[in-house]
């Protein structure tokens, strides 16, 4: 059997430097697999998993920034890019990390967004209002207006 190879390709919204997010990935792959395979995660903690990482933060930084000025203060500069700073996700990270799996379900889940608003109310309104919007042709300009950063460049 060949060598295993994990690519990883980020999502979208707000970015760290690329080495402070494959810091991320890495903790939160190596965490993961604790849950389930003790072996692989140690596989991968000692670099005997090839890992390949394609980051464009920087671009979708911009892409934020162009659309929502009012992102600014969550964001370093260097040299001309724009980053959130190194750290800024990891009180989240632990949190998720020291939930139990037996926590990690679509009830909890939902339990989860019922405390936070905006995200209970994007994504009830994508499951709602998606097909009718597919149906009429208008998803694209959607999109591009809710989520800037999914716009083709």
């Amino acid at each position: 059997m060949g060598t295993k190879h994990l690519v990883i390709i980020h999502g979208r919204d707000k970015k760290p430097r690329c080495d402070e997010m494959l810091r991320l990935i890495k903790k939160a792959l190596i965490a993961g697999l604790r849950r389930v395979n003790e072996e692989a995660a140690q596989k991968l903690e000692q670099e005997q998993i090839s890992l390949t990482f394609s980051y464009y933060g920087d671009i979708n930084n911009r892409l934020l920034l162009e659309s929502r000025p009012r992102y600014r203060k969550l964001f370093e500069e260097d040299d001309g890019d724009f980053y959130v700073p190194d750290h800024y996700y990891d009180e989240s990270m632990e949190q998720l990390m020291n939930r139990p799996t037996n926590h990690m379900t679509p009830e909890e889940y939902e339990r989860l967004i019922a405390n936070e608003p905006t995200i209970h109310f994007y994504d009830d309104a994508a499951k709602i209002l998606s097909p009718y919007l597919s149906l009429f042709g208008m998803s694209t300009r959607a999109i591009k207006r809710i989520l800037p950063d999914l716009e083709p460049i």
